[in-house]
């Protein structure tokens, strides 16, 4: 997997689709029932901050630089009742959003980045709810 393709997927999106967390959440409440009703309390500000820390996620080169404060966010989002097929609904969801925006430039190279990326940071949380259980 190279992260720089998930990067030139990210930069094509911003290029074209401009602001795309409204389509984002948008996906994401669509794919995934009960989610809209926990997040019933945020607003667009703190959606925002929160899809800009998931970014930072995505982004990172080496994900183990992110795992402590995944795990303390994994932790938090659990006590409002998050369940583990919700992140992975978001992840795809994030995905979604970008390959549509990306349209005839998304590659196979960035389609293999994102599921790279999508599936090691859902194996991160489902192995960090599986031990706080």
């Amino acid at each position: 997997m190279s992260v720089a393709d998930l990067h030139r997927s990210l930069e094509i999106a911003a290029e074209r689709g401009g602001d795309i967390y409204p389509a984002i959440y948008d996906a994401y409440f669509a794919r995934c029932a009960g989610s809209r009703d926990l997040m019933q309390m945020t607003d667009i500000y703190m959606r925002g901050r929160m899809l800009d820390s998931l970014f930072e996620l995505l982004m990172a080169d080496d994900i183990a630089e992110q795992l402590p404060y995944l795990r303390f966010e994994t932790k938090n989002h659990a006590s409002w009742g998050v369940q583990a097929h919700m992140y992975d609904n978001l992840l795809s969801a994030v995905r979604d959003t970008v390959r549509d925006a990306c349209g005839a430039d998304w590659t196979p190279a960035m389609d293999a980045a994102w599921d790279a990326r999508i599936g090691a940071v859902v194996a991160e949380i489902r192995a960090m709810l599986e031990t706080a259980s």
